[in-house]
């Protein structure tokens, strides 16, 4: 039930399932619960099985992370060879298959190629699941694939162009999108790069919109709950939660250093898009300690935000990314970062 609570964002590919029914589970689900379900497996991992599940976590959040450095390799290495060599002991001889033997080789494919996502099949395999649901006829199916790959050449060709329409390039890669952001018929706002569209009006009660136009200096305010700008998705943190997925969770920039924070009003102002942030402040990261060696992953922090805290707003290009997040209680949560984007994440 606990792992059930955890809220990705509404573009993530095949957020796991209950824990019941990990027989069904698809690579991406089982996937999902080794970077994140660490929080909640502390509960109830014995802690000589949890220590060592960490090292498996920590080492892939490395070897998947977006920005590799040189000390990473080394701590790759040290983290999976330190669980291989607890594994038998702790699972048994019968356990000690093939499937992990594999892992003693994760590390030296990092070193020569490169994070996982240069070489994992997951985008491999979408590309694939996209094309094959363009076959319709009964034989020719290589003729039929080879067409639908000669369109899609052009189609992204022309979405370079600089007359292209933003509005059809919009709709070309929803197209190519497993995770699509529907079309709506609202009002389109148009800036340099992406087409914005507003859905849902937000009511607040008449002193907090107030306040809003004293800080912009402008009385025609528009709240929403909704924003989609270009193919990525925005809400508020009060339309999300009552909703399976969370889109309002966001690391952004601010006085040129990264934060997180659960945006609370999408604002429009003279035809200009703001987010009003709720900040959080971080406590720690999870760590990791073996021997005389303690990891830190940069990806999964603890924090808390206070209601009294003021909160300010920041454009969109300002926000990096979303973020996946569970509240443990009241006010305390953990923020996992994903460590790339260019998969099925």
């Amino acid at each position: 039930k606990k792992l059930y609570q955890y809220r990705y964002p509404s573009t993530t590919s095949r957020t796991p399932r209950p824990l019941i029914q990990f027989h069904r589970f698809k690579a991406n689900e089982f996937r999902l619960i080794l970077l994140f379900a660490a929080p909640i497996f502390k509960s109830y991992l014995k802690p000589k099985i949890y220590k060592n599940y960490l090292l498996l976590v920590f080492a892939f959040h490395l070897a998947e992370f977006r920005s590799l450095r040189s000390t990473d390799i080394d701590d790759i290495r040290f983290l999976l060879d330190s669980f291989l060599y607890e594994y038998p002991s702790l699972y048994t001889n019968r356990h000690n298959q093939q499937v992990i033997h594999s892992i003693d080789h994760v590390v030296q494919s990092v070193q020569d190629y490169g994070q996982l996502s240069n070489y994992s099949t997951f985008n491999f395999e979408s590309l694939l699941g996209m094309l094959r649901a363009t076959v319709h006829s009964t034989k020719c199916h290589a003729k039929e694939i080879a067409n639908t790959m000669n369109l899609l050449r052009l189609a992204v060709r022309n979405t370079l162009l600089e007359d292209f329409s933003n509005e059809l390039k919009t709709m070309l890669e929803q197209i190519q999108r497993k995770k699509r952001v529907a079309a709506t018929g609202k009002p389109t706002i148009q800036t340099q790069h992406h087409s914005i569209k507003l859905r849902m009006k937000q009511t607040v009660n008449e002193t907090l919109y107030k306040d809003i136009q004293e800080i912009f200096r402008y009385d025609d305010i528009q709240l929403y709950q909704i924003v989609s700008i270009g193919t990525t998705r925005f809400t508020t943190r009060d339309f999300a939660k009552a909703k399976k997925n969370d889109d309002s969770c966001v690391l952004y920039r601010f006085n040129k250093s990264s934060h997180i924070g659960f945006i609370e009003h999408i604002v429009r102002v003279n035809q200009k898009i703001f987010f009003k942030i709720k900040k959080v402040t971080i406590k720690e990261n999870l760590t990791c300690t073996y021997g005389n060696r303690k990891f830190q992953c940069r990806n999964i922090s603890m924090g808390s935000y206070n209601n009294d805290e003021n909160v300010f707003f920041i454009k969109p290009e300002d926000i990096i990314e979303k973020l996946v997040h569970y509240q443990e209680a009241a006010n305390s949560f953990y923020f996992f970062r994903f460590p790339t984007l260019c998969e099925s994440s």
